[in-house]
């Protein structure tokens, strides 16, 4: 029945994704759901969880068929440890987006547990997707595509008939000779040639009409004949090659004869990558930074090529390398505005969706100078996440002081992930008065016991403890979810750094970034900041730190309230790491640390 327009269901009509994806009316061509616009609030598991912030995909047993479902987050944040084969509690509205069934999110997601294994995908054939009269299976459609939507499947021996544009993707149109389907490539860099023979797996989902399988990563797509999926440089002097297949025992690919460069450049050797049977490392003479090169593979059974920018220039080179002005206390970089590209390369610190602008931070290393902000991906389709590492071929400029790449010619996203630590910096070395805040500029940065002084605005402003009057900075809080900095706090705070206006501001990305140490901090009261390192079933081991004068216990507890283990740190251990002893079975349990609490799971 329709009570004002909103629809009402019996209980449990709606109660499992099955009954979600069922579609209202298939006899007469509705396939939207039979829930649409109803609120409801279902346990799953985590099928797939890129850590976009976004979206994920949710399942539930027994898998198969109307068993997949997209979670939209809307406005509400994602909880920053979920992950993919976490069991979930999710809370919406049923909604249609360009026709996919969708849950959008009106409460927090619950983690009840995690390390679930999600299900292999399931086998089907081209036709399974095929809704036009090519499909073997017509007569099912398009009732068998629609039951996939959202489901983990997998295609075997599909032939690469065309490549084509759908939106704003590109697509391999593949074939088993039972249909034909398309498989995605915006998130892998796999490059579809005509004629490839594919294995590959992925999430489907309706795409401007179409059924389109989307894989998750480049291990999706297995591809069975040989071929020039890229080439881009790594350093100065050297290329990787990446090949369709497993070349790791092909003699030819490591024979440097069968590569040229135009412009011509010597390769002087040619080795299997040890940790990517696909790739190859070419050496070379110095490559010139950002020069357009077009390499030649000659093989026996290939012959292709692929254009790329060469010469990885250091980052560090470029922004410790500048020209003082006195006047403005700014340090543009001696390679902005110059009329050639530069190629350089990170580990992605700050993605674009965590801040209030498209910006992308990037570092080659955990040290001074070794950040850059990129600016231009910010606006693309480009997937990726903090820890991928990417390589970007743009031009150095200055914007009102910041450095930063933009006018971008090229990028790639090699996944990762790639470990990155925080760069230390004290209160001071922030101030914008003091020079040397110049060599945190786009650098991921760690600064410990800083104390809130004025939160106007979207940036709080903060000093050093105890506060002083010639030490400031900014913090912006946009991007800060259930923690509200206010004056008289005292915390610990990480994030990307931008020298810009006459100001340095750090951008936490998520509470994750900053650790609350006290509210309307005095002397002797203090409660610690504390979080887990480690947890297995020897004991725990957890990092601290007590910023002033103080003394508290980490206890230990079982859910049930029983004290397993303590430790009592006094005012000479201010800060460190310990690990607490004990011997623990596979469960959850609670540590504290004076007024502070945390679940953990020990498997």
């Amino acid at each position: 029945m329709n009570m004002l327009g909103v629809s009402m269901f019996l209980i449990g009509q709606c109660a499992t994704i099955y009954d979600i994806q069922q579609p209202a009316d298939p006899a007469n061509g509705v396939y939207d759901s039979q829930c649409l616009d109803s609120t409801v609030t279902i346990a799953a598991k985590v099928l797939y969880y890129n850590g976009g912030g976004f979206n994920f995909y949710v399942f539930q047993e027994p898998y198969g068929p109307y068993q997949g479902l997209l979670v939209y987050r809307g406005s509400v944040t994602l909880p920053a440890n979920l992950s993919t084969g976490d069991s979930v509690i999710i809370t919406g509205t049923v909604q249609e987006y360009f026709g996919n069934t969708e849950i959008s999110l009106t409460a927090d997601v619950i983690i009840v547990d995690s390390g679930h294994p999600i299900p292999s995908p399931i086998l089907i054939t081209a036709a399974h997707l095929d809704t036009t009269a090519s499909s073997s299976m017509f007569d099912m459609q398009p009732d068998t595509a629609e039951s996939y939507e959202h489901v983990l499947v997998r295609l075997e021996n599909v032939y690469v008939v065309d490549v084509v544009t759908i939106g704003s993707g590109t697509y391999a149109k593949v074939t088993d000779g039972t249909g034909y389907t398309y498989i995605g490539t915006g998130s892998i860099t796999y490059n579809p040639t005509v004629g490839d023979l594919l294995n590959a797996q992925g999430i489907v989902r309706t795409y401007y009409g179409q059924y389109v399988v989307e894989p998750r990563n480049d291990a999706d797509i297995e591809v069975l004949t040989l071929g020039l999926n890229a080439a881009f440089a790594i350093s100065r002097d050297q290329i990787k090659v990446m090949y369709t297949t497993d070349v790791s025992g092909n003699s030819e690919v490591v024979d440097p004869a069968n590569y040229t460069l135009n412009p011509a450049l010597n390769i002087t050797a040619a080795n299997y990558d040890p940790d990517d049977p696909r790739a190859v490392i070419l050496t070379t003479d110095p490559q010139t930074d950002g020069q357009l090169y077009t390499i030649y593979v000659n093989l026996s059974t290939l012959q292709d090529s692929f254009k790329f920018y060469g010469g990885i220039m250091p980052i560090t080179q470029i922004q410790s390398n500048f020209v003082y002005d006195s006047a403005t206390r700014d340090f543009p970089s001696v390679y902005a505005d110059s009329a050639y590209p530069v190629t350089v390369a990170g580990v992605i610190t700050g993605w674009k969706d965590k801040f209030p602008s498209p910006w992308v931070f990037i570092q080659e290393a955990s040290q001074p100078y070794a950040g850059m902000l990129i600016w231009g991906l910010g606006t693309s389709d480009v997937v990726a996440t903090e820890g991928d590492s990417l390589i970007v071929t743009g031009y150095v400029t200055e914007y009102n002081g910041l450095t930063e790449i933009a006018d971008l010619l090229y990028t790639r996203v090699v996944s990762g992930p790639f470990p990155y630590e925080p760069v230390i910096a004290s209160p001071s070395a922030l101030t914008f008065t003091n020079d040397s805040s110049e060599m945190y500029e786009d650098v991921f940065v760690r600064v410990d016991s800083v104390y809130v002084i004025d939160t106007a605005g979207n940036n709080v402003t903060v000093t050093s403890y105890p506060p002083d009057t010639l030490v400031y900075f900014e913090v912006n809080k946009e991007a800060l979810t259930n923690i509200v900095l206010v004056p008289g706090m005292l915390m610990n705070v990480q994030g990307p750094v931008r020298r810009i206006y006459g100001t340095v501001t750090i951008y936490p990305r998520s509470d994750a970034d900053v650790d609350s140490l006290a509210v309307g901090i005095a002397e002797n009261a203090i409660t610690p900041a504390f979080r887990i390192v480690r947890a297995d079933r020897s004991g725990i081991e957890i990092s601290y730190n007590l910023p002033v004068g103080g003394t508290f216990d980490v206890e230990i507890y079982s859910v049930a309230g029983r004290l397993l283990a303590s430790r009592h740190i006094d005012a000479a251990e201010r800060t460190g790491t310990i690990r607490i002893p004990v011997t623990l079975r596979s469960g959850i349990y609670v540590v504290r640390a004076g007024k502070y609490t945390s679940k953990v799971v020990v498997r």
